[in-house]
């Protein structure tokens, strides 16, 4: 569980991560998990905003960016939010691993991530201090993409079925993996020649 806390905190901290600190005096040692861009655009999408917007129209205080995940079998359920200031991380089950019959994530973390975050945040308001901003990074981008493709088409494309905007990095579309009920495709796939140390060539 702290390494998901500790993972899910770089979306606060431009893709910054370390591990967790349970005395002052050890020492933070971080390291860059993902770009500043990418931490930007995943925490807006796990915050509901994922739609682009003008930035007049971005709220610089993000809201609660959060995620569920449940065990198999139900043997526990988690949930871990981020908000301005802080990474609240939630775990409940049982301590010898048995199952509760539906206990899942959204039901019973979820609830008290909330409880813990309004009372965060009440904290934080009261004490009159200035939340964290998060302003767009240079790196990201709006653009128009065709749904459910993926693909940069224009609108007046005959294959262009619905029009979305979508949230991009450093101007690159990735790929779309294609659907595997297509006939004859498996994903994308994509032949890779290695020899015998491991290392890959070109034939």
């Amino acid at each position: 569980m702290d390494q998901l806390v500790a993972t899910f905190s770089a979306l606060a901290r431009h893709g910054k991560t370390a591990p967790l600190r349970f005395t002052p005096e050890q020492t933070i040692n971080e390291r860059m998990l993902m770009s500043p861009g990418a931490a930007w655009i995943i925490r807006r999408i796990l915050a509901g905003e994922a739609r682009p917007r003008p930035d007049s129209a971005i709220s610089a205080v993000v809201p609660l960016a959060w995620k569920t995940g449940t065990s198999y079998g139900y043997r526990d359920a988690w949930s871990i939010g981020v908000n301005a200031r802080y990474t609240i991380g939630v775990w409940v089950g049982r301590p010898d691993g048995t199952p509760v019959a539906g206990q899942f994530g959204f039901a019973t973390a979820v609830p008290i991530m909330n409880q813990v975050n309004n009372l965060l945040t009440s904290y934080f308001y009261q004490n009159k201090q200035r939340p964290p901003v998060d302003p767009r990074p240079n790196s990201v981008s709006a653009a128009a993409i065709c749904w459910p493709t993926g693909k940069a088409l224009p609108k007046e494309d005959s294959n262009c079925r619905v029009s979305r905007r979508s949230w991009i990095l450093d101007n690159t579309i990735p790929p779309t993996l294609l659907n595997e009920s297509q006939e004859g495709i498996l994903g994308i796939n994509e032949k890779v020649w290695i020899d015998k140390e491991g290392k890959t060539y070109r034939a």
